[in-house]
């Protein structure tokens, strides 16, 4: 544990593929696309409390990115 007596979890995400495309909405990240052989493995947090983790992959993933 660390001074402040709180447990520190470390996450690392991850995204792999041949290519990563961004796209922009007003200037604002709307979606990714990562192309060949793509993987992707992140943790998801609501609220600062985990809910779990995604794994996937597939040709290609697509990720869409709404408000907060």
């Amino acid at each position: 544990m660390n001074s402040d007596n709180k447990l520190k979890l470390d996450f690392v995400n991850d995204l792999s593929g041949n290519s990563l495309n961004g796209f922009f909405y007003n200037g604002k990240l709307d979606s990714l696309q990562v192309e060949g052989m793509a993987t992707t493995q992140y943790h998801i947090f609501e609220d600062s409390i985990y809910q779990g983790e995604n794994i996937a992959s597939g040709d290609t993933i697509i990720m869409l990115f709404y408000e907060k």
